[in-house]
């Protein structure tokens, strides 16, 4: 079983639903529910927090568009596959005071860009995961819970179960940055005396 049927499965159950799916492609009334919805409740979760394992660093490309006059220095592209842009990588370090950047369209509104005073600058952004294996098991039941939200009328006409659901939602997001830290450890600062040596 894919993980993305694994989330539907778990959702369905959450719901209420006595019947799971073996794929999301199947035409049964449970796939038919949770199918319309995968997309959004992906993308939602993603957006919703800083996940180690979908974070993006790389070097922004500069954009055709001149920047807006006497607000911003420079206007920087979209990143591909950006599903939610987080900061300005700082050049002083990441206890650095965070570096002035605001999103907007570009001319002739059919992009996102960047706009900031950094030159060189270095984004960080939440990537759009299309594989959902290469998630946590945390993000995969944050997800459930969401997706759960969305099917929970449909699939048993209860309104609180859909309420419950986003509640275990908007609390599985906040513990989020716990599960994260698990994942990452802060760079330990030696004394100069040994960095030196």
């Amino acid at each position: 079983m894919n993980t993305e049927t694994f989330i539907a499965n778990t959702a369905l159950s959450l719901a209420g639903a006595s019947s799971t799916i073996q794929s999301l492609d199947e035409r049964s009334a449970e796939a038919v529910k949770c199918r319309p919805f995968m997309q959004v409740v992906r993308r939602q979760t993603l957006e919703a927090f800083d996940w180690n394992f979908a974070r993006r660093r790389k070097a922004l490309a500069l954009h055709g568009d001149a920047p807006p006059e006497d607000m911003w220095a420079l206007r920087y592209a979209w990143p591909d596959g950006c599903v939610q842009f987080r900061r300005i990588q700082n050049p002083l370090g990441e206890d650095a005071d965070p570096v002035p950047y605001t999103v907007e369209l570009s001319d002739n509104g059919a992009e996102k860009t960047i706009l900031t005073n950094l030159e060189e600058a270095i984004g960080i952004w939440t990537m759009d995961v299309l594989d959902l294996s290469l998630t946590t098991a945390h993000f995969q039941t944050t997800m459930a819970c969401l997706l759960g939200s969305f099917i929970a009328m449909p699939t048993s006409k209860n309104p609180g179960i859909k309420r419950d659901l986003l509640g275990q939602y908007n609390y599985m997001i906040g513990v989020a940055p716990a599960f994260n830290a698990n994942e990452s450890s802060a760079a330990e600062k030696f004394p100069d005396w040994i960095t030196q040596r």
